[in-house]
């Protein structure tokens, strides 16, 4: 019987790693993309601001997606940040399904969130907030799930897959060994499943922190649930951001020279193009 696996996680918090690393699996289909984004389901999914009160049309968004999926596999994969705060809606109209959460550190979410969407810490602190409570509230709640940080799993990968097919056997085996095409503070690029909230938590300035501390610190039982503490702003951070803008400097900029042989090839054909085009 096949069974649908949906992975919860909220953006910026490693949940591209995990997909792929669940359709290393043999018998594992997953979506090309976020299932949100497909042609004929974005239309569904990504609604505009005042007409979110319409019921979701889960029949027709299941029907386009095994359009997309190998209904020959067993476990059929989805992977969109916002299905997190809809698992229950899900859990109704998939069956059988199971789920996979993960959260990740809330100063690292923040410092995602700051770099790729240029969100103020304190809005980007209450998204974490949001997004946590709804996590807790499927980890509570849900039939079928099964539950991680991003630091267990980036740093225990072996035991965390194990854990992963224990939940569900038909996956029977997984690949943690690989690189996993993903972006993150590097860029992107392959790399394999590694813990990256030292670096990116030491993008923060103090002040930074502290206005991250001002949002968190009002739900420090949430906080506690998922295991984090509050950083202390007051030590010296020059020295582990200097290091850490280093760091991500020069990781950038091997890559853009990995692909600069690739650049000039499409450079020169655009030239050509452009030259025999003017002189035909």
């Amino acid at each position: 019987m096949k069974c649908y696996l949906f992975v919860l996680c909220p953006p910026f918090s490693g949940s591209t790693v995990l997909w792929r690393l669940l359709a290393t699996s043999p018998h594992v289909s997953a979506l090309p993309d976020e299932g949100q984004f497909l042609e004929s389901v974005e239309p569904l999914m990504r609604r505009r601001k005042g007409k979110g009160d319409r019921p979701w049309d889960w029949v027709l968004i299941k029907q386009k997606w095994e359009q997309v999926w190998d209904l020959s596999k067993q476990v059929l994969v989805e992977k969109s940040p916002p299905n997190l705060v809809r698992a229950f809606e899900i859990q109704k109209h998939f069956a059988p399904c199971r789920f996979v959460s993960m959260i990740r550190n809330p100063y690292a979410f923040c410092e995602g969130n700051h770099r790729r969407r240029g969100l103020g810490m304190e809005y980007a602190a209450g998204r974490w907030l949001f997004y946590a409570a709804h996590q807790r509230k499927n980890i509570e709640g849900l039939e079928h799930v099964l539950h991680f940080t991003y630091e267990q799993f980036t740093e225990e990968s072996k035991s965390i897959c194990e854990r992963i097919l224990e939940f569900l056997p038909e996956l029977e085996r997984l690949d943690s060994e690989g690189t996993f095409k993903a972006r993150s503070i590097h860029g992107r690029g392959d790399r394999p499943i590694e813990n990256l909230n030292t670096l990116k938590i030491n993008q923060l300035s103090a002040r930074e922190i502290s206005l991250i501390n001002r949002v968190l610190g009002e739900q420090a039982p949430l906080l506690e649930y998922f295991g984090y503490d509050l950083i202390d702003p007051t030590a010296d951070r020059c020295p582990y951001r200097f290091r850490s803008n280093a760091s991500v400097r020069a990781t950038r900029t091997v890559q853009w020279l990995k692909r600069l042989p690739l650049r000039v090839a499409l450079g020169a054909k655009l030239y050509r193009r452009r030259f025999f085009h003017r002189t035909s």
